[in-house]
């Protein structure tokens, strides 16, 4: 696919009463180093915060500000900005979070995958979540380099608009937590690949979602079951329903990965309420739909 001169990149931040993360975000945002033919979109999904009125007051001209009308999660928030994009002349897009913090340099540096990997699908960098550790990767970073990927975090991710028109859009089905991992699938069996740069990112990690903790662990456990139903084998479906379970009822169990910890909400009855509703949904699903439950993306 290879990378044309000056190509238009479209930079989507989706947002939702993202104030407190704005304040440090926008700023960092904002300072690095953009060329004339990247263009800043910030996309709101209804915040009853004063979100879009801090957005345009920091950023003045440098960034154009869109409100959706209503809050269609981080899936459909995405598709309506990635067709906005598109519609105005985008060739690539970068979905970003409203929780983190860049290096000045990470957009060019990244982009520049493109240029040596034709068959890039996806491209990401190195996120972190301690801010220490992303402070000293920064002092460290000063060559970039890439490497093939199984999977690239959703808080940051740039595709090219022609990705989009053969795999489409991201399935809004999942509306939270694992829609990235299903685009990414597709986008493999499309034949792309999907690299990770050493670019350093800070990522806070579930900004919006934290303060809604069953939802966050509902749609985490319902989603999990949903992707692996679509793309694994029948008995690791089954391993990996397993795994949350025990996430839900045993402490230690938990503390592996930060997916495992999004399962927890409460309390082990209270998870375990949240565990058979999201195991009742798939199997109804499963019942209606087959095991497999077709994809269902949007297309541009």
């Amino acid at each position: 696919m290879g990378i044309q001169a000056s190509p238009k990149i479209w930079l989507l931040v989706l947002n939702w009463n993202g104030m407190y993360h704005l304040k440090y975000m926008l700023p960092s945002f904002l300072a690095c180093d953009y060329d004339q033919h990247i263009h800043l979109l910030f996309v709101d999904a209804c915040s009853t915060d004063e979100s879009c009125d801090y957005a345009r007051e920091i950023a003045g001209k440098k960034m154009e500000i869109h409100v959706l009308q209503d809050n269609l999660g981080w899936a459909g928030g995405n598709n309506a900005a990635i067709r906005y994009a598109v519609d105005n002349g985008a060739e690539y897009v970068v979905l970003l979070n409203n929780d983190m913090r860049f290096s000045p340099r990470w957009l060019s540096d990244s982009m520049s995958v493109f240029e040596d990997s034709p068959d890039a699908g996806v491209v990401g960098c190195k996120i972190f979540n301690d801010l220490a550790e992303f402070e000293l990767a920064q002092i460290d970073y000063s060559m970039m380099h890439f490497e093939e990927a199984n999977d690239i975090p959703g808080c940051c991710m740039i595709v090219p608009v022609e990705v989009f028109r053969k795999v489409g859009l991201i399935d809004e089905e999942y509306e939270f937590y694992a829609e990235e991992d299903d685009f990414e699938m597709r986008v493999k069996n499309a034949g792309y690949k999907l690299y990770c740069t050493n670019v350093p990112i800070w990522h806070f990690h579930d900004g919006s979602m934290r303060h809604f903790p069953e939802k966050k662990a509902y749609l985490a456990m319902r989603n999990a079951i949903l992707f692996s139903r679509r793309y694994d084998p029948a008995f690791l479906t089954l391993a990996k329903t397993i795994n949350i379970l025990l996430c839900t009822t045993i402490k230690n169990w938990r503390k592996h990965t930060m997916t495992n910890r999004r399962y927890y909400a409460k309390n082990p009855v209270f998870n375990l309420r949240i565990f058979f509703r999201a195991l009742s949904w798939n199997l109804k699903d499963a019942r209606e739909r087959g095991r497999r439950s077709p994809v269902t993306p949007s297309t541009l």
